[in-house]
Parts: structure tokens; C-alpha cells; sequence
């Protein structure tokens, strides 16, 4: 692998991560890098950092020709999509393959498959893997066709764009006369945010657990499951503290999923890292979900608990290595919260600013990875993940002890963020018993910022810093609550 040139087409936390693990195989890294960005920590570590011009992501990271032209003109041997961006656009990967270079991720035909949610659940019906029943619209829907749903399905429901994710195109409808709107407004959200109207219709599972799958996959058609990771503390639709192995499932279960993962990506024809997603309902019945193809954000889980480098990984199979792990004995317990600027307490809207001061402790068993420095800045054009803290123990009971203690020694001077939040919910006590679904957050927190009552306030505040003793003072919590954590920033981040 020496001498091999890796263009990576992304930013940020993952870009970072990324660079560190393709350093340690001896590869040139190469980094595209839009003007906003130059002064980023990817940008400093990479071995060659080249201007992306453009004013907008459109033009830059999400820019499919000046991506690819970027990675010829630098002799890149191989390209490295990360997650989010194009990471899971078939015509990228193609246009990569066409120009003559590795694609570190899985083949494009894999890729259409599976984002296609519709088709991906078809593919599950075919080798018997449980599906929640679903009714597919791909572009006009009449009456009758609504009518016939409601009837096959049933009341609640839940609507899905079959090319989307992170609640893009997604509307709940508990009522017969709510129906025809949420479908044609799933339909116009979904073409514009993915250039497909199609959406589907199926049967509301709520509360749900949300667990995934990992697997890698070699050019030799072998496939390897690693395990599983819960992913159901949510908002937003969105996962911000993850787990491995889930506090639910039974080993029986586990290798159920494992089992139904391995078939579907087999059947596939898929290479690389990818992720299997099933929810289970409230009697512990599992039903698939989609399939991520690409690298997840909440991979370092399974990398601590199996013990191997899931990025090297795929570096090497997309060079032809055979997927060798040697005999898998997952050990402890792993969890990550992701550290965002953003503000529980209005509805988790983002936070963009300066960083003056940023620092994470050093504790045995806890792995920090960021894409922010000391003195950064959280720009409103990108995620405004600050970074993920994981905690990797022997036990549950010890790795959430060890988060805990690694989030209230983290130093943040600057934009307000979650930190206090992801402490509140790791300490609560439905958490600590594994007792929780993808409502946890809005149920248990009143909606994290939709109303908060004073006493609710002084609740979260107090499991935060260990103090009944900090309280919002003037009018309503929800009025206050913004600017009582903005100071708590700058004046208790220390604790």
C-alpha cells in the first residue's frame, strides 16, 4: 500500500478520521477543501490539502465532475466518500470507477438496490426477512389507490420517501383525513430534496427500538457480521448516543439479525462496510428498515468492541485483500454520544460560532474524535457535529460511567451545545436500565425544548453539574433556557 494516493471527498470529523487510519497504512492522503474550510484540522492533516472552488456545497463537496477531476489531476489511486454528502450516490462511485480508480465502498449496482427503500424491502420479502406492511406511490396516487392503503394497512401509518433518510419526506398520519395531504407532501419534499418523488405507506411502529447491523464484505463475496449497535435515542430522527451490544436483544436475537443481514447484502452482491437498519416493536418483533451503504457515523462502536479498524478495512478490500478478522470475541461494552453546537432547549436548533477553547480529557477507555481545534469555528453550512465521544469498558454500567465523566470534563468556550443534555439522558434512570425507544427523547424531556417547565429545568441542570443549586432565574424556562445554557458555557464548562 505504500506510495497509494487516497483522495478523500469530504470534510470535517470523518475526514480526519479517515486520514489517520490511511496513514497508518502508509497512503498519500489528498483532500478536497472549500474555501471556508482551509483552516480546518483536515485541511492541516492531510499530506495535501487542494482548493475546491465554489460558493456553495453544490458547487463544492456535493460537485460530482470537480470532485472527480480534483482526484485525476492528483493521481489518486483510490477514492474515499466518508458519510454524508455523496457518500451513497451510485453516480459518483461510477464516475470514480470510470476514471479509472478504486471506489472504497460497495459496487454501484449494490448501491441502487439497496437506496432504494422499496426495493430493498422487496428484496427482503423474497428471502423471508419480516418487513412491516407497505404500500409503494411512485408518482401520481388517486383516491381509491389512498383509500385501498388505509384500509390494507391501517390507521396509524407512516409515510416514507423510498430514496431518503434522516426524516426528509417523512410525515405520521393517525387519521383517514390527513392522509391525501401527507402523501403528496411526502411526494413534493422527497423530489426536491432527492430527485424522486417515490414514496411509500406502511404501518406505524411506535415506540420502536432502532438497531443496526454491521457487516463487511470482500471481492470474494465473503460477508462478516459484526455485530449490533442501538441506535434509538434520537431527535430529529436523528441518533446522537449509540450503543453496543443493545441492552435488548437476546443472543438469539442477535444472531436472528446477523443472519438476515448477511442473506440481504449477500444477495446484493455487496463489498465494503455497510449497515443493515430493523426496528423492533414493543411485543420484540423485528422488521428491516433500510440498509446504509457506506461508513457510519457510529462505527468507532463496533471498532472498540471487536477490536479492529473498520476504515483500514475497507481501504484493503477495495485493493483486493481478502476479508480475513481471525476468530471475532467482542469484549465490554461500547457508547458514543455525539457532541453538537446546538441548543436542546429551542427545539436543538444549531449553534454556529467561534470555539475559543476546546479541550477533551485523556482517560483510559475513552476515544475522542473531532474535526474541530481548539480554536475552530462551527460554520452554518455544514453539520454542526463538534465531535464523538466514545467510551469503551468491561461493562454497560462502567462505559456509561466513564461517558459521563469524559463529557463533564470536556472544555467548550463558545457556541451553546448539547453536552448537558447528553449527560441528563445518560444519567437518567430509564437509560440506565436499557429501557428506552426512539420517543425516549421527546417523552422523557418533554420534547427537549418545546415547553420546559422550571422544576423539569432544574432537573436536567442538576443531573448536568451535580447541583440542585443552578436554576434559571427571570420568566418561563423555555424563555430562558437559551441564554441560562450559553452562560453556563462560557462560565461552568469547566465542571
Amino acid at each position: 500500500m505504500k506510495d497509494r494516493r487516497l483522495f478523500i471527498a469530504n470534510r470535517g470529523e470523518i475526514a480526519v478520521r479517515i486520514i489517520q487510519a490511511a496513514r497508518e497504512l502508509g497512503f498519500f492522503t489528498i483532500l478536497p477543501v472549500a474555501e471556508d474550510d482551509f483552516v480546518s484540522v483536515a485541511a492541516q492533516e492531510a499530506d495535501l490539502a487542494c482548493p475546491l472552488e465554489g460558493e456553495n456545497l453544490s458547487k463544492t463537496y456535493l460537485s460530482i465532475p470537480k470532485l472527480v477531476q480534483l482526484a485525476r489531476e492528483n493521481r489518486a489511486d483510490l477514492v474515499h466518500p466518508g458519510y454524508g454528502f455523496l457518500s451513497e450516490n451510485k453516480d459518483f462511485a461510477q464516475a470514480v470507477i470510470d476514471a479509472g480508480m478504486e471506489w472504497v465502498g460497495p459496487p454501484p449496482k449494490a448501491m441502487e438496490l439497496l437506496s432504494s427503500k422499496v426495493r430493498a424491502k422487496e428484496l427482503c420479502q423474497k428471502l423471508k426477512i419480516p418487513t412491516v406492511p407497505f404500500v409503494t406511490f411512485p408518482k401520481e396516487v388517486s383516491a381509491k389507490e389512498l383509500e385501498k392503503a388505509a384500509e390494507e394497512i391501517g390507521f396509524p401509518l407512516l409515510v416514507k420517501a423510498s430514496g431518503g433518510g434522516g426524516g426528509r419526506g417523512m410525515r405520521k398520519v393517525f387519521e383517514e383525513k390527513e392522509f391525501a395531504e401527507a402523501v403528496h407532501s411526502a411526494q413534493r419534499e422527497a423530489q426536491t430534496a432527492f430527485g424522486d418523488p417515490t414514496v411509500f405507506v406502511e404501518r406505524l411502529v411506535s415506540p420502536a427500538r432502532h438497531i443496526e447491523v454491521q457487516v463487511m464484505g470482500d471481492k470474494n463475496s465473503k460477508l462478516v457480521a459484526l455485530g449490533e449497535r442501538d441506535c434509538s435515542i434520537q431527535r430529529r430522527h436523528q441518533k446522537i448516543i449509540e450503543e453496543t451490544p443493545s441492552p435488548l436483544l437476546s443472543e438469539v436475537q442477535r444472531k436472528y439479525l446477523e443472519d438476515y443481514s448477511i442473506r440481504l447484502l449477500q444477495e446484493a452482491g455487496y463489498i465494503s462496510a455497510g449497515t443493515v437498519e430493523f426496528i423492533f416493536d414493543s411485543k420484540g418483533q423485528p422488521y428491516f428498515l433500510e440498509v446504509n451503504t457506506r461508513l457510519q457515523v457510529e462505527h468507532p462502536i463496533t471498532e472498540e468492541r471487536y477490536g479492529i479498524d473498520i476504515v483500514q478495512w475497507q481501504l484493503r478490500i477495495a485493493l483486493g485483500e481478502s476479508l480475513w478478522l481471525g476468530d471475532l470475541h467482542p469484549k465490554g461494552a461500547a457508547i458514543e454520544a455525539r457532541l453538537y453546537a446546538e441548543n436542546p432547549y429551542q427545539g436543538f436548533t444549531p449553534q454556529p460560532g467561534r470555539i475559543y477553547e476546546l479541550s477533551f480529557p485523556r482517560i483510559k477507555g475513552i476515544r475522542i474524535e473531532t474535526g474541530v481545534g481548539a480554536s475552530g469555528f462551527i460554520s452554518p453550512n455544514y453539520d454542526p457535529l463538534i465531535a464523538k465521544i466514545i467510551a469503551w469498558a468491561p461493562s454497560r454500567e462502567e462505559a456509561i460511567r466513564k461517558l459521563v465523566t469524559a463529557l463533564r470534563e470536556t472544555v467548550i468556550v463558545g457556541p451553546t451545545t448539547n453536552r448537558d443534555f447528553l449527560i441528563a439522558v445518560l444519567q437518567h434512570p430509564k437509560f440506565a436500565e436499557g429501557d428506552y425507544h426512539t420517543h425516549f427523547v421527546h417523552e422523557e424531556f418533554d420534547g427537549a425544548g418545546l415547553n420546559w417547565p422550571e422544576e423539569r429545568l432544574a432537573q436536567v441542570l442538576a443531573a448536568a453539574f451535580g447541583s440542585s443549586a443552578v436554576v434559571a432565574a427571570g420568566n418561563s424556562a423555555a424563555q430562558k433556557a437559551g441564554s441560562v445554557f450559553g452562560e453556563l458555557q462560557l462560565g461552568r464548562e469547566y465542571l
